[in-house]
Parts: structure tokens; sequence; C-alpha cells
């Protein structure tokens, strides 16, 4: 017992250190910014979640379930919010926002739909980001070879998840015909 209150006491110390010095490092990044680009970023993530919602609100409005805008920039802001808090490739967030869409009436297959359409376009999106990424380091002579390698096997492994979900996504689910009567 002396021991693990001995050791835990060392671990807060140590991660209270990383803490400390994490914080003089951003001050130290703050002071050395410059507004226009803090500027620039922020209106980046505010059009993230701004597609996000776009993307449930196409899904809806092909369902004829309308959504309107600050409903689903609200959820999106809460997905990404929780797969920042919840890492886990945009999974934890998918599965709350799938939660919180049927909370609010939508059919399970339109829940469904907006799931497969929102991961698949989630790791699109990371690709093409880390594409972009790729030639901007390349352009400026910064690419490693060990950049290259992790991004080539990310880029991999999102391309094949991503055909995977839309693969899958329709198997197992008998077709539904439906005729006026």
């Amino acid at each position: 017992l002396f021991w693990l209150a001995g050791g835990a006491l060392l671990a807060t110390v140590v991660v209270a250190t990383l803490h400390f010095s994490e914080a003089r490092d951003f001050v130290q990044l703050a002071e050395h910014s410059e507004p226009s680009w803090l500027l620039l970023a922020v209106l980046f993530q505010a059009a993230t979640y701004f597609a996000q919602g776009e993307v449930l609100r196409c899904v809806g409005r092909a369902g004829r379930f309308p959504l309107r805008i600050s409903t689903v920039y609200k959820l999106s802001l809460a997905k990404l919010f929780v797969e920042q808090a919840l890492p886990s490739a945009g999974l934890s967030g998918t599965f709350m926002l799938a939660k919180l869409l049927e909370q609010r009436g939508m059919p399970r297959v339109l829940v469904a739909t907006a799931v497969v359409i929102d991961l698949t376009s989630y790791y699109v999106a990371y690709v093409l980001s880390l594409t972009a990424a790729l030639i901007f380091t390349a352009v400026h002579g910064e690419a490693s070879r060990s950049i290259l390698v992790v991004s080539a096997v990310f880029a991999l492994y999102a391309v094949a998840l991503s055909a995977a979900i839309l693969t899958l996504s329709g198997r197992g689910v008998p077709s539904v015909n439906v005729r006026a009567r």
C-alpha cells in the first residue's frame, strides 16, 4: 500500500509537471501567433461543423425528414467534441450522433444511411487533407521517408475502411418495394 501510494504521488507529480510545461509552451506559442492565421483556423473549424451538418441535412432531405441548420450544427459540434474527448476513429461521436437523430424521430434507415455517409466522408476528408499536407511538405522539402510511410499506411487504412463501410452497408438488408395501393 505504501509503494502504491508513492507511485501514485510520483505519477501525479510527473503529470502535473508535463502539463505545466505544456501550458508554458502554449503561452509562448500564443505570444508569437498571428491573429489573421488564428481567425482563418477558427473559420475553417466552423466550416467543418457546417459541412458535417450538411451531410446530415442532405440525408434528411433525401428521406423527407428535414433538419434545421441550427439543429445539425449543434449535433455536429457535439459529435466532433465527443470524438475529441473519446478518440475512437470517429466511432464514439458517430454512435452518439445516431442516438440523437433517433431521439429526434429520424427513421432508423435514415440514421443508418447518415452513419454510413458520415463515416465515409470523415475518412475521405482525412485522406484529402493528408494529401494536401503531404504536397505542401514535399514542396517545401520537409517530407521525410517516415512521414510518407506512416501517411501512406493511414491513407490505405482509411480508403479500405471507407470501401468496406460502403460495401457492407447494404448487405443483408432486404429490398423494399413500396407500391401505391
